[in-house]
């Protein structure tokens, strides 16, 4: 039968040449509102992709037929053991894809045995494509996580730090400009954020 290295249900092997669509909508949760919007938009948006360019198909057929079947524990764990790294991992806890329990769980386990300065966050309600469902709660997060510098303990010892709030509604300026209700951030080509460019209102 079939069988994906990295998860049940998404993926590695299941993804079957004309099956496309039902595995993007897997990603997704929530079947009403923004949700639901968003997973339209996904498809629709992959459809135009594969239509205007048909190699598309076949290039992620191979990249997932490459993932590795062993997971990526080994990944993780190497990061882990890099002192005062810091990580943050956020997942849905609905996510049928790469299913949050036992996974999240097991990832934990990982990241709390290694050294990094680890943040994690559920996105309540959400599936693989949290990132789509729940915009700007994973939005703020990243924010967040971006424009917060650790002290210089944390970046020393590798402490760590938890998170599973919810969205807050506004962010502190680290600069002490006062709360952005949200920002896009300019970064480097290494990903490191230069500055908030803009705040949406």
């Amino acid at each position: 039968g079939k069988a994906s290295g990295f998860c049940p249900g998404g993926g590695g092997d299941t993804v079957v040449i004309g099956t496309e669509e039902a595995s993007w909508k897997q990603g997704f949760h929530g079947q009403t509102g923004a949700a639901l919007e968003a997973a339209k938009e996904f498809v629709a948006q992959q459809k135009a992709m594969y239509s205007h360019s048909p190699e598309c198909k076949e290039t992620m057929w191979h990249h997932e037929r490459q993932f590795p079947k062993d997971d990526i524990q080994g990944d993780i764990e190497n990061v882990m053991q890099r002192v005062g790294r810091r990580v943050m991992v956020l997942w849905g806890d609905k996510d049928t894809v790469v299913p949050y329990n036992p996974t999240f769980e097991r990832w934990k386990g990982v990241t709390d045995h290694g050294h990094a300065n680890v943040s994690y966050h559920t996105v309540e309600d959400a599936g693989h494509m949290a990132f789509l469902e729940k915009k700007e709660e994973v939005n703020g997060k990243i924010v967040d996580f971006l424009l917060t510098r650790p002290t210089r303990r944390e970046s020393a010892t590798g402490v760590k730090t938890t998170s599973t709030s919810s969205s807050p509604a506004g962010f502190t300026s680290m600069s002490g400009g006062g709360v952005l209700e949200f920002a896009s951030l300019k970064v480097d080509s290494m990903g490191r954020p230069r500055e908030a460019i803009e705040a949406i209102e």
